[in-house]
């Protein structure tokens, strides 16, 4: 976890650790033994850890000679990729931090780059944001390239998605070029002057806009449009659009829940902040970070109570403020919270972000539903349901067949697709996590 928030800031940090990894797995003569091994389990199909892939991506990518020929290259990142898609918790910060580190790497960035840009390509891949987020750890030129083609032309709204989110990292470490800055100031434009764009989506638009250098000539029409947008449509009450006080409001009902008040001031001081940044922060990849610091820590329990106790608020269910508590359930939640969770995916009137945003933390939580909840929420979801009409059913479908596959519930799924005779594109949507490797889902779990 450590080098994986190291990597994401950049800097001297991110350096220390890479060198480390590299450090960890020596240059012995056990090298090219180690690197076989492993490799031979990868191609073979056989099982992997999430240490194997730690120590199988340090070695590959602190090896003087590049491995050839490419297509091994790609059918490892192809193999690794499908296992972080599939992950959660700790066996998913291994694999994404073997990930990143080919993604990194110059000899392995222009097929990994490659491998990821495919995923978003494919309509009903269950991994396709992420896929597309994960380009933000590259500097290769491909993945600036790939990025500004799904804003340009996106595969569905979850691609759009993906690559905005990929922007935010690219133009902190300014991966763009000036007439590709100029590209995405344009996009931005057009998400904040759209009134039909999801709040999420907006959100991103409006960290961007800062960010970017921006000519005379567009900053203050682009500033309209930003302030128009905020103004009409209440974009997410959390990230640069919130109400300062709401947001210590919040904080602090939530600390008031946990037991703190023996702890050193310091302690809860930087608690206060961390959950801040988690409810609050601009940057989804920040939010999520730091929810990740608090799984492995001792609030966890204490904070994921806290906040389902959040969630029986009709004033915090009926606004955006949902989303950002949802998301840090996904990291932080346990067994004891699944059923309210579950609730929300079936409960009448919910706004579509809140079901999106449930559906997809249903994926992550620990604890298994029974079958009648997922028969019902099938029902509720498919695509004979009126909110699968538009695109905004069909990703509150995506993200349940994700629930569905992250759950192990893969059988029960195909049973119930059967005898529910639905129809496309939910069978589209499973057809990918039906027909994965059993060993790609076994390695995923460890």
């Amino acid at each position: 976890m450590l080098e994986t928030l190291a990597r994401y800031q950049g800097g001297p940090a991110a350096d220390t650790f890479t060198a480390s990894a590299v450090r960890r797995v020596g240059a012995d003569g056990l090298h090219t033994r180690r690197v076989d091994l492993l490799l031979d389990k990868a191609l073979d199909g056989e099982r992997l850890t999430g240490g194997e892939w730690d120590e199988l991506t340090a070695r590959l990518v602190s090896s003087p000679v590049p491995l050839s020929p490419a297509r091994i290259r790609r059918a490892v990142t192809e193999r690794l990729l499908e296992e972080t898609l599939v992950s959660g918790g700790l066996p998913w910060m291994r694999r994404f931090e073997s990930l990143s580190r080919l993604l990194a790497d110059p000899a392995w960035a222009p097929d990994t780059v490659s491998v990821c840009a495919d995923v978003g390509s494919q309509a009903h891949h269950a991994g396709l944001i992420e896929a597309l987020c994960a380009l933000d750890g590259s500097g290769h030129p491909d993945a600036a390239r790939h990025v500004l083609r799904h804003l340009r032309d996106p595969t569905d709204d979850d691609s759009f998605h993906g690559a905005l989110m990929a922007c935010v990292r690219k133009v902190q470490r300014h991966h763009f070029g000036p007439d590709q800055s100029a590209e995405l100031l344009h996009v931005i434009g057009d998400v904040l002057r759209d009134p039909r764009v999801q709040p999420e989506t907006a959100e991103l638009a409006a960290v961007l806009l800062p960010r970017l250098p921006a000519p005379p000539r567009y900053a203050a029409a682009l500033s309209r449009a930003a302030r128009a947008r905020a103004e009409t449509r209440h974009i997410a009450a959390h990230g640069l659009l919130t109400d300062p006080g709401t947001a210590r409001v919040a904080v602090a009902r939530l600390l008031s829940r946990m037991p703190v008040t023996g702890d050193p001031p310091t302690v809860v001081a930087v608690l206060r902040e961390v959950v801040d940044d988690i409810l609050h922060h601009p940057v989804s990849d920040v939010r999520l970070y730091n929810a990740m610091l608090l799984r492995a820590s001792p609030y966890r329990a204490s904070l994921a109570a806290a906040l389902a106790a959040e969630l029986t608020a009709p004033s915090v269910l009926r606004s955006e403020r949902a989303g950002p508590v949802l998301h840090a359930l996904r990291v932080l939640g346990g067994p004891s919270q699944r059923p309210a969770i579950a609730r929300l995916t079936i409960a009448e009137g919910m706004p579509s972000t809140v079901v999106r945003a449930a559906l997809h933390a249903l994926g992550h939580i620990p604890g298994r539903s029974p079958e009648h909840y997922w028969r019902a929420v099938l029902r509720r979801h498919t695509d004979r349901h009126p909110l699968t009409s538009g695109s905004g059913g069909r990703t509150e479908l995506k993200r349940l067949v994700y629930a569905f596959g992250m759950a192990g519930e893969l059988p029960l799924l195909a049973r119930l697709l059967h005898e529910e005779a639905v129809e496309a594109p939910a069978r589209a949507m499973s057809a990918w996590w039906t027909t994965l490797p059993q060993h790609v889902r076994a390695g995923a779990l460890s």
